[in-house]
């Protein structure tokens, strides 16, 4: 970290797209996550639900704990409209990356990119305000009351 010249005004931000080809990969095939997977061969083999914890704990205890806030200004995962069963998964994989990081204390930022079709990581529509993926936004919403 710089040295803090104004005193208690550093943070640090970081992004988490882990794993990539669940989160935002469009050619991939991986489209479910994490403990409620049904489909191996869908599923990456790596950065599910204690990967993810382990990340956020690393990141509390190197700048939490040390008084140095952190923000996640960049997560999510992107839709992918025609593939059955996949919101659930993108929902749950939401909801407990949003979760883990409230419980370490790290601030969520959702990254939405506007774009709400095929690949898109977009949850409101722009034009209109209205929720499109509404159990998304409940997902990041009831994560952190």
């Amino acid at each position: 970290m710089p040295k803090d010249t104004a005193e208690d005004r550093l943070m640090m931000e970081v992004h988490y797209y882990d794993p990539y080809n669940f989160t935002l990969n469009e050619n991939s095939t991986i489209s479910q996550w994490g403990k409620i997977a049904t489909n191996s061969s869908l599923t990456e083999t790596w950065a599910n639900e204690s990967y993810a914890d382990g990340q956020f704990q690393k990141m509390k205890a190197k700048y939490v704990d040390k008084g140095i806030p952190v923000i996640l200004g960049e997560y999510g995962a992107i839709s992918r409209t025609g593939v059955s069963g996949h919101e659930t998964f993108r929902t749950y994989y939401i909801g407990y990356i949003t979760r883990s990081m409230v419980d370490h204390g790290i601030i969520p930022f959702y990254w939405d990119n506007g774009f709400t079709g095929n690949h898109g990581l977009g949850i409101f529509n722009r034009s209109t305000g209205s929720k499109v993926y509404p159990d998304i936004v409940e997902a990041i919403t009831g994560a952190v009351k």
